[in-house]
């Protein structure tokens, strides 16, 4: 067998932290834009394009759904699978994650000073279901964990709720076994965004259900699945600029189907989540292909693999979660103090976004060197079983 037919990847991709700084970057500028009703063509561009910074989401999802897939494949055989993979997951996830909570349910409260947005959730009854990771169901329902600093862990659910079953699924599959039941969960999913869309189920509930949002996962578990099946693609230049083209159509045909993307329409919610996930999973596919063919590695690749954006990746599951209280509870509170509006002038609201977005870099950098990393240094090795290309697997 050549050394090309038995290429995998494996170990670090770097192009991969590029993907993970734009999604969170994206993110971030949406959830706290105060860009809006301004007048002139470059300013209406402007906020349209933060509108569209929920499809960074997606991104982050296919991100999720081909990183853990890949680790759940080369780790299959191993004895500890499932204590590794729910030990390592609870490690890297849940440690900021309940110190957030208890920061704002716990502590706040204690001291007397619980803020004003925050109140309708204090009820044990309704801040539980963010302890459980089932906020995304009931937060746009009304029913709990629906306040501004807390709705955006409504994604957090999402993946948390995938992964509780799907090791069970990835260890009785091969790899081209699993790409067919990925396939299938794309399928689902689509129907299931139909039946809510035919049900008139609310516009954020679609949104935000784990139904609505797992072909994303899917897509990028497929990824996974096929760089590690006996089809996969040799890695050489004319395969990348193939997945570039496919990511460049699909992104095109979403855009005329949709008409733009706009979030909360009767085609985004039907098949535009899935235009844009296809998109980023034809680009994810690309970048790991790329990785390994210096001669492919054009400007595109060399600006995602740049050495400036792996701190914004590595600290990116700290931004995404701090960013919205740091918004909420500080940043529009002193907006509205100094300058006496939570509305301003597009100069200021893009030197808002820029501050909060440094604060919550800091914040990020911050965590990650006092809390998760810590608790990052107790998480073993996921080990392959003997035989099994891919000793380890950070």
């Amino acid at each position: 067998m050549s050394a090309a037919s038995d290429w995998r990847p494996s170990g670090h991709l770097p192009a991969l932290d590029g993907l993970r700084a734009l999604a969170v970057f994206v993110v971030v500028e949406h959830n706290i834009s105060l860009v809006s009703g301004g007048e002139g063509l470059l300013l209406h561009q402007l906020e349209s394009m933060l509108h569209r910074g929920w499809m960074g989401v997606q991104l982050f999802f296919v991100l999720s759904g081909f990183l853990i897939t890949r680790i759940l494949l080369e780790t299959r055989r191993s004895p500890e699978y499932f204590r590794s993979f729910y030990s390592r997951r609870a490690l890297r996830i849940f440690p900021l994650y309940y110190a957030t909570l208890i920061f704002l349910f716990l502590l706040l409260p204690t001291l007397g000073q619980t803020p004003s947005v925050l109140v309708e959730d204090m009820p044990f009854s309704r801040q539980v279901w963010l302890w459980a990771y089932l906020s995304n169901w009931t937060g746009p329902r009304g029913l709990g964990g629906g306040s501004p600093p807390v709705f955006h862990f409504w994604s957090l659910a999402v993946e948390e709720q995938f992964y509780l079953l799907w090791p069970l699924v990835v260890l009785f599959c091969t790899p081209k076994r699993l790409m067919q039941v990925c396939g299938g969960v794309v399928l689902a999913s689509l129907l299931c965004r139909g039946a809510y869309l035919l049900s008139g189920t609310d516009p954020t509930a679609i949104y935000t259900s784990t139904l609505s949002r797992m072909d994303a996962l899917a897509l990028g578990a497929m990824v996974a699945a096929w760089m590690l099946s006996p089809s996969r693609p040799q890695p050489n230049r004319t395969n990348v600029t193939r997945l570039l083209w496919t990511a460049t159509a699909i992104a095109a045909a979403g855009w005329i189907v949709t008409r733009g993307y706009p979030r909360f329409t009767v085609t985004e919610e039907s098949i535009g989540f899935t235009f844009v996930a296809a998109m980023c999973a034809a680009l994810l596919a690309a970048c790991v292909l790329a990785a390994s063919v210096p001669d492919a590695q054009g400007r595109w690749y060399q600006a995602l693999a740049a050495p400036a954006l792996r701190p914004i990746a590595k600290y990116s599951y700290a931004i995404y979660v701090l960013h919205a209280p740091l918004h909420v509870l500080i940043g529009l509170p002193l907006m509205q103090r100094w300058f006496g509006t939570a509305s301003p002038g597009v100069g200021l609201a893009l030197a808002y976004m820029a501050v909060v977005s440094v604060v919550s870099y800091g914040a990020g950098w911050l965590s990650y060197r006092l809390l998760e990393g810590p608790f990052l240094k107790l998480r073993r090795p996921a080990t392959a079983a003997p035989g099994q290309r891919g000793a380890t697997v950070s």
